[in-house]
């Protein structure tokens, strides 16, 4: 369960409402239960799925590179988001992070995003959480086999990239000790799909309150299949660490906040304990 969700519990059962998730494809938070510890390797651990979707359906992460190096661990310590306007992004318990080893280290997993999702007329979403310390490659990627990079997300001379084939956009956001939240939409058309971007957005109350995406690729190019993340770092950044990714086909699957409604049921719960104290 979410940090935020078993925090909203302690009120009322009532507060725990939030946008509906019923269009999450899979989520991955990192909140990886005891025995495992800070620096534990994350090829072979499986992670949050969320309920009632087809999600990685057992499958772990793997190196891409081998079967042997543990540059990728889970770290107790996850990452978060609040806007400009204090909307906070609701977020897991862990995290994971790739430690300065001067090598590059690429991880794999695949999940089932069911059929239909890429039909003319759909759109997806997604989004991540991460941080870095430093100037070395960053990668988030959606692609089919260990060796395509399908649709991606880079870093390109100190600056964030999206690329799909041999096509994409440079945008003005620089990747050099970047430390926030990516959303992204990709737009099915009938040939070339929209792809946006956005980083570190201002508010993430709704979609309509993004704005102009930093990245707009629009009749970029055709969404490659996919059924897997990728998630790569090297050229010697600092601990680039990654967290919260999520893939649905709504905004509010991706960047779930609290509802209005529940935060004002935190504020009441609080005055019924107040007035029970003071009598």
């Amino acid at each position: 369960m979410y940090r935020r969700l078993t925090t909203l519990a302690l009120f009322t059962p009532l507060a725990v409402t939030t946008h509906a998730t019923a269009e999450l494809i899979v989520y991955e938070g990192f909140d990886y239960s005891s025995p495992v510890v800070d620096g534990t390797d994350i090829a072979g651990l499986s992670g949050g799925t969320p309920t009632g979707s087809p999600g990685f359906n057992g499958s772990v992460w793997r190196d891409g590179n081998n079967g042997t190096r543990a540059e990728f661990v889970f770290e107790e310590t996850g990452l978060a988001y609040t806007d400009g306007l204090g909307n906070e992004l609701i977020v897991g318990g862990g995290s994971t992070v790739e430690p300065d080893t001067g090598n590059t280290s690429v991880y794999f997993r695949e999940f089932d995003k069911g059929s239909g999702l890429l039909d003319t007329g759909n759109a997806v979403y997604f989004s991540f959480l991460t941080a870095v310390v430093g100037d070395g490659s960053r990668v988030f990627g959606l692609t089919t086999s260990d060796t395509n990079f399908g649709f991606r997300l880079f870093r390109d001379a100190g600056f964030w990239r999206v690329q799909i084939g041999g096509v994409g956009v440079t945008s003005t956001v620089s990747t050099d000790n970047f430390d926030g939240l990516v959303v992204g939409r990709i737009t099915m058309k009938d040939g070339n799909d929209d792809f946006e971007i956005w980083f570190n957005p201002d508010d993430i109350s709704s979609e309509a309150a993004l704005g102009t995406a930093d990245i707009q690729f629009l009749d970029g190019a055709n969404t490659p299949n996919f059924n897997r993340f990728r998630l790569e770092g090297g050229n010697f950044p600092t601990d680039l660490q990654f967290d919260e990714i999520r893939l649905g086909t709504t905004f509010a699957d991706v960047v779930p906040i609290p509802e209005p409604g529940s935060l004002a049921l935190i504020g009441l719960g609080g005055l019924v304990i107040a007035a029970r104290r003071r009598n």
